[in-house]
């Protein structure tokens, strides 16, 4: 028994193109801000990891402000425990930003507001690790 309907009696067939359509539409829209959302995070990311060890290393006055960051420095070494603390935070929050987009889109049925979501935490943790960067970047 098939569930394939012809044009005049509604077409299921034209419902399941749409919707694959649509999704291949969704994934592309979502691979596209993830590769430039990533992208932002490492960029900005970097720059913060840079100017902290300009500032820590070069800048006898200047310490690392953040207590938990200071003690994982003091236990691997400055440049090691940026380059982890680093990589956590960009694979953390390139992670929930993900997450929370497909499960926005499979739980409450909203793609472009799943997109706009994970557009929003790219956007939003790229703003701050910019302004840490800038900020380390007056300090020294």
């Amino acid at each position: 028994m098939s569930t394939q309907r012809d044009g005049a009696t509604g077409g299921t067939r034209g419902a399941v193109e749409r919707r694959v359509a649509d999704d291949v539409g969704w994934w592309r829209h979502n691979r596209s801000i993830r590769w430039y959302g990533v992208a932002a995070l490492v960029g900005t990311q970097l720059a913060d990891i840079v100017t902290t060890a300009v500032g820590v290393l070069l800048v006898p006055t200047i310490v690392e402000a953040n207590p938990v960051a200071d003690r994982l420095f003091a236990e691997v070494g400055l440049l090691a425990g940026l380059f982890l603390a680093g990589c956590l935070t960009v694979l953390f929050a390139a992670g929930a930003a993900e997450l929370f987009a497909v499960e926005v889109r499979r739980r409450l049925g909203l793609p472009t507001t799943a997109l706009a979501a994970q557009l929003s935490i790219y956007l939003a943790l790229s703003a701050l690790f910019g302004a840490a960067a800038i900020y380390n970047g007056l300090l020294i």
